[in-house]
This record gives C-alpha cells, structure tokens and sequence, in this order.
C-alpha cells in the first residue's frame, strides 16, 4: 500500500512562493473552482504537494478533498 499525507496550503503562503493564482480573494480549487484560504494535497512529500499545486495539477478545497477521499475509498491512520 502506498502512504501519502494529506499537505494543507494557505492561498498567502502559496502567493508568497509565486505558486497558483492566489489574491486576497484566495485561490482557485481545482475540482469546484470556488475561490477559497486554503488547498489540500494528497502527496509523499510536502516538497512534492509544492510542485503538483506549481504545475496546475492538484490542489482542491477540503469539500471537494472530503469527496475524492469517501469516494476513492482511502483510508486515514494516524502517524
């Protein structure tokens, strides 16, 4: 079984890294488009969640990382 975290970004932090579309309005989820303060991604790394969100390839608002987790079926340990 492959282990990823689940890595939270806040639209400040990712404006500060010149990562994504962030504005004082947000930043853009991948899976609703709704502005929103943050985006979660499911990554090895927090190194690498940096680089999807960079390449426009992940980053969803917690609604929309609580389906793709019910309905990917993932399981949750704690650390």
């Amino acid at each position: 079984m492959d282990t990823m975290r689940l890595y939270r970004f806040s639209a400040e932090e990712l404006a500060e890294k010149g990562i994504a579309d962030a504005t004082d309005d947000g930043v853009k989820c991948g899976g609703c488009n709704w502005r929103v303060s943050y985006l979660y991604v499911l990554a090895s790394s927090r190194e690498e969640a940096l680089e999807i969100i960079r390449n426009g390839e992940a980053g969803l608002c917690g609604y929309c990382v609580s389906d793709l987790l019910v309905e990917g079926s993932y399981q949750i340990l704690p650390q």
